[in-house]
C-alpha cells in the first residue's frame, strides 16, 4: 500500500511537470505570434506611408494625395498642352470680313454662310462674370443669362432655329424643304442622323488648326472656324479643353438652356442642356444680312 501511494505521487509529479511544460510551450507560441503580428502591422503601416508620396499621372500633372491641384494651374497646363498640339494644316481660304465692337474696340472676323452671317471667332467681351485663360485665342466663357444679352449691337445669341438653319444649309439641303425644326431631343437626334447621311459633318465647322485629330479635307469648309475651348460647370470646375461648346438662346419648359458641342475625333455635333450658371463660349449671329 505504501508503495502504491509512492508511485501515485511520482505519477502526479510527472503529470504536473508535463502540464507545466505544455503551458510554458503555449505561452511561448503566443508570444511569438504576437511579435510576428506586430512586425506585419509595422510593415503595413510603413507601406501605407510610402503610398502617400506624390504620384505621376499620364498627363504629367503631379497630384499629392489629400491635396487638390489648383484649378487655374491645371487649366493653364491644359491650354498650353492643347496649343503645343496644333498641327501646321492648310486652311481653306474664305472671304472673311471684320467689324469693331464699339464697347471695347475689339475686332472680330465674320463670314456669310448661306443666308446667315456668323462671327468667325468666340466673343471676348469682358464682364465680371466671365472667365478665360487665353482670352484672345479662345474667347471668354459666360453663363447663359449673360450670354443672351452680350452680343454687340446688331448681333444676337443664336437660338435653336439659327443653329438648325446652319446645319441644314451645310448638309446641302434647303431650310424651306420638308425638314422641320425638331421639337424634342429625340427629334434632334433623328435630324442629325439624317444630316450625316447627306454628308453633313462637324468637320465643316472646325478650324483647320487646334484640334487633336487627323486632318480632314472638309475641315472648316463653312468658314465657321470653330476651335476647341473650355467649359465651366455650374459648380466652378473647368474641364474639356479639347472640346468646343456654344450656348443657344433656346431653353426647355423648365428654363434650362441648350448648347451645342463639337469634339475631336468625331464628325458629330452634340446638343445638350445645362444649368444656366454653367460657362460656355458664345458665337454671335447678325440680326440681318
Amino acid at each position: 500500500m505504501k508503495k502504491s501511494k509512492k508511485n501515485m505521487i511520482i505519477f502526479l509529479q510527472i503529470s504536473g511537470s508535463v502540464i507545466l511544460m505544455i503551458a510554458v510551450s503555449l505561452i511561448v507560441q503566443n508570444l511569438t505570434s504576437v511579435n510576428e503580428n506586430k512586425k506585419v502591422a509595422e510593415k503595413i503601416t510603413k507601406d501605407s506611408t510610402a503610398k502617400v508620396n506624390p504620384v505621376k499621372t499620364k498627363d504629367s500633372i503631379y497630384v499629392e494625395k489629400k491635396k487638390k491641384p489648383d484649378k487655374k494651374t491645371v487649366f493653364e497646363k491644359e491650354v498650353k498642352k492643347g496649343k503645343e498640339n496644333v498641327e501646321n494644316e492648310e486652311e481653306i481660304p474664305h472671304a472673311y470680313d471684320s467689324f469693331t465692337d464699339t464697347r471695347d474696340s475689339q475686332v472680330y472676323k465674320f463670314i456669310r454662310i448661306g443666308d446667315q452671317v456668323w462671327m468667325a471667332e468666340n466673343l471676348n467681351y469682358k464682364t465680371d462674370n466671365s472667365w478665360c485663360v487665353q482670352c484672345k485665342t479662345y474667347g471668354r466663357l459666360y453663363n447663359n443669362n449673360e450670354a443672351r444679352v452680350l452680343c454687340p449691337k446688331g448681333w444676337h445669341l443664336p437660338n435653336d432655329a439659327d443653329w438648325f438653319q446652319l446645319f441644314v444649309y451645310l448638309a446641302g439641303l434647303s431650310s424651306s424643304s420638308s425638314i422641320k425644326l425638331p421639337s424634342s431631343c429625340v427629334k434632334w437626334n433623328e435630324l442629325f442622323n439624317y444630316l450625316y447621311k447627306n454628308k453633313f459633318s462637324a468637320d465643316m465647322l472646325k478650324s483647320a488648326h487646334g484640334w487633336k485629330e487627323p486632318y480632314s479635307a472638309t475641315k472648316n469648309l463653312s468658314g465657321f472656324s470653330a476651335i476647341p475651348g473650355e467649359q465651366r460647370s455650374p459648380g466652378g470646375e473647368f474641364y474639356h479643353i479639347a472640346r468646343g461648346s456654344w450656348w443657344s438662346a433656346s431653353r426647355d419648359s423648365y428654363g434650362v438652356s441648350y448648347f451645342y458641342q463639337i469634339c475631336p475625333g468625331y464628325g458629330d455635333v452634340f446638343r445638350g442642356y445645362c444649368d444656366n450658371k454653367g460657362g460656355f463660349s458664345v458665337r454671335c449671329i447678325r440680326d440681318t444680312l
